[in-house]
């Protein structure tokens, strides 16, 4: 039976603790309990008096029938104000320059993109789906995918996003999708921010 695993991007200013209960992270060598960065449970079970979290590590709560799911900081929503401004921006993603995305210096600002300036400059994307590939292009396991690729694209969906067998990180299309989308929204946002542009 597949994982249950659901991500949700959350601003820096959204207490876990008001969704769910915080999850642990047993490391059994060192014999320590720590709190789990961004997981909580859904689930009304008790909590432990002494930490708050519940009294099961994380790895065994889908063995327990829990429902975890991952809180993350996506810093790229703390300079929103309102749900509506992003959904203003999304609305307008159809009025992406690509060609934005070949500027090293307006992509070193972009959330995800740090670093990673000279694969935007390689792919090249041209829409969300293809900037989403380029974010799982260059995860460690599929990163020796990228000259395949700019010959085949989406003929390559299968093996971009498929898990490697060797455990090395990967990205899932919906996440991958929707990190693209928020990178688009990200650069509308700077685009209006530079320039007199009407959006």
């Amino acid at each position: 039976m597949p994982k249950f695993d659901i991500d949700i991007d959350v601003n820096k200013k959204v207490d876990r603790r008001d969704y769910g209960k915080p999850v642990p992270i047993v490391n059994y060598e060192k014999q320590k309990i720590l709190p789990h960065p961004s997981g909580i449970v859904l689930d009304d079970i008790p909590v432990d008096p002494d930490s708050g979290m519940v009294p099961f590590d994380y790895k065994i709560l889908d063995d327990m029938k829990l429902t975890k799911v991952d809180l993350l900081t996506n810093h790229s929503y703390d300079v929103f104000h309102k749900k509506e401004d992003i959904l203003n921006l999304v609305d307008k993603i159809d009025t992406i320059d690509w060609d934005w995305f070949q500027d090293n210096d307006f992509t070193e600002k972009l959330p995800h993109l740090k670093g990673n300036s000279h694969y935007l400059n390689f792919l090249h994307p041209k829409s969300v789906e293809e900037l989403a590939d380029v974010l799982a292009l260059i995860r460690p396991g599929k990163i020796h995918l990228m000259d395949e690729y700019l010959v085949k694209r989406r003929a390559m969906d299968n093996r971009i996003y498929s898990r490697p067998t060797n455990d090395k990180m990967y990205m899932k299309k919906s996440h991958a999708i929707a990190y693209a989308v928020m990178i688009c929204v990200a650069a509308l946002k700077q685009k209006k921010r530079l320039s007199p542009i009407e959006f």
